[in-house]
């Protein structure tokens, strides 16, 4: 009988490739660095505040000129005549500001004391006005055409107004012209004398 041996391999020990593995973790936290980087570098800082704004109401009015607006009444040309009614300075300009709420509207009215004797007609022809936004208008009012101012309440001169102003120029806002005159009645001229007196005649701006 013959023996023979049989031969097993030596197993060979297999080292693993430390250097590669080392390159790609290197690579891997690199292109990290990279984009993590690339990220911070572009991403953006913000904040914000508000910004607070408060629109006021305004109704604001005034008149050209200083002093009364003057009337004399003096003797006619002829005897015999009605006296006559003079002056040099009968008119005014009415000027003014407004801010309303939305969906309002303002009107300026005019009323006047009881100082006008009963012999005297004191009228008023409102024209315009002129500036800018939204002022209203005198057609279609109490003064549109002259007309009496009386002492029984509050006539209407400019409505309609919203949000704007006039300005304050020689032919902005509302122009008013007035007139005086002697009533014919005999009852009336009766209770004309002579004297010197004024009559107060209140503006007023309110909502309608």
């Amino acid at each position: 009988m013959t023996d023979h041996t049989l031969s097993m391999p030596t197993a060979r020990s297999i080292r693993p490739n430390t250097h590669s593995t080392l390159t790609l973790r290197g690579t891997a936290w690199l292109m990290a660095g990279l984009l993590s980087g690339s990220l911070m570098a572009t991403e953006p800082a913000a904040n914000d505040h508000e910004v607070e704004i408060i629109i006021d109401e305004v109704a604001m009015l005034d008149f050209s000129g200083a002093g009364p607006v003057t009337f004399q009444i003096m003797a006619p040309a002829q005897a015999g005549d009605i006296p006559e009614v003079y002056s040099n300075d009968d008119s005014r300009r009415l000027f003014f500001t407004s801010i309303v709420s939305e969906g309002e509207t303002r009107s300026i009215r005019v009323a006047r004391d009881n100082n006008l004797p009963s012999s005297l007609r004191l009228r008023l022809q409102a024209f315009g006005p002129n500036g800018t936004g939204d002022i209203g208008t005198t057609q279609g009012n109490s003064f549109s055409t002259p007309t009496v101012i009386t002492n029984s309440g509050d006539q209407v001169v400019v409505s309609g107004i919203g949000s704007g102003y006039t300005s304050t120029g020689a032919t902005d806002g509302t122009e008013l012209n007035y007139s005086l005159s002697i009533s014919n009645t005999p009852n009336d001229l009766a209770n004309l004398v002579a004297q010197t007196g004024q009559v107060t005649l209140t503006y007023t701006m309110s909502v309608d």
